[in-house]
């Protein structure tokens, strides 16, 4: 049996066709399509999705996979390098940019989020005062286990593991694995 990125590259010309047809697509139409194909296990399906997010994401690398009810939010701010998977029932709001390298896993249920809810103006409700953009940053060959919320203005270096539940405010190292709410140093890699 061939594994994703061997298919992906033997597939490859195909590929680059397929995605150049969707993107003269409007995007409505391309969302649509992409949220009739969120629930499917097949590989046919998994290759739908990745052609479809290649119309909607900032950029997209090569082999990435995007399990079932994968949902981004604001999708012009998310790019994605090669050889990366999301798990099932991931959230990514790329509202204030999320950058993904290469080789990186996010298991499923997880989240990350590139805004924060600002509470100054108390003329408004909470809920209604404005958003503020953060960057988030997870570098080359990253491991987020599941369940794991990546927080607004989070940067994870290279060769970093995350442990399932953790909550990610601010900078992690490279060369250990963190774990626990926030997220702190358990061990090193």
């Amino acid at each position: 049996m061939s594994s994703g990125r061997e298919l992906y590259s033997k597939l490859r010309v195909v590929i680059e066709i397929l995605k150049k047809i969707i993107a003269v697509l409007p995007a409505f139409l391309a969302n649509f399509a992409l949220s009739l194909l969120s629930s499917g296990r097949s590989k046919p399906s998994i290759f739908l999705r990745y052609l479809f997010f290649s119309r909607v994401l900032r950029t997209l690398g090569e082999s990435v996979y995007f399990g079932e009810y994968v949902i981004i939010r604001n999708p012009r701010g998310v790019s994605l390098g090669d050889s990366v998977s999301i798990h099932p029932l991931t959230y990514i709001d790329g509202y204030g940019e999320v950058n993904i390298g290469n080789h990186v896993s996010i298991a499923h249920n997880s989240s990350i989020l590139s805004f924060e809810h600002q509470w100054g103006n108390a003329e408004l409700p909470i809920k209604y005062n404005p958003v503020k953009p953060f960057p988030v940053v997870i570098e080359d060959d990253v491991w987020i286990g599941c369940g794991v919320r990546v927080l607004a203005g989070s940067y994870i270096e290279s060769r970093v593991i995350v442990a399932a539940g953790s909550v990610v405010k601010g900078r992690l190292e490279s060369g250990w694995i963190y774990g626990g709410v926030p997220a702190r140093k358990l061990k090193q890699l």
